[in-house]
């Protein structure tokens, strides 16, 4: 990181592997889940309406309907450089 600013994600994950590591090893916990905030001016949000058709209205709304509806959210148009965070992104430690 370089003044806020994740310079190389790599490191910056692999940082955050070595300290969930080391709490670990000082305090016997196991730690199943870490949530890492981001922020700065590198970050903007955007705010967009997904329509996912679904065959029938009577079924119940399955994952698989909601995995679906995720994944086209991925088609939007990004300028260069830019990546989509998801919100929930899992690491294994």
């Amino acid at each position: 990181m370089s003044r806020g600013v994740v310079a190389n994600i790599d490191k910056t994950v692999q940082a955050i592997k070595t300290a969930v590591e080391e709490a670990q090893n000082k305090t016997g916990i196991d730690i199943k889940y870490v949530n890492v905030g981001i922020a700065g001016q590198h970050i903007k949000s955007l705010q967009n309406r997904g329509i996912y058709m679904r065959d029938s209205l009577d079924e119940e709304i399955s994952k698989e309907d909601v995995r679906n509806l995720i994944r086209d959210m991925y088609k939007l148009q990004m300028l260069p450089g830019e990546e989509i965070i998801t919100f929930s992104r899992r690491i294994t430690l």
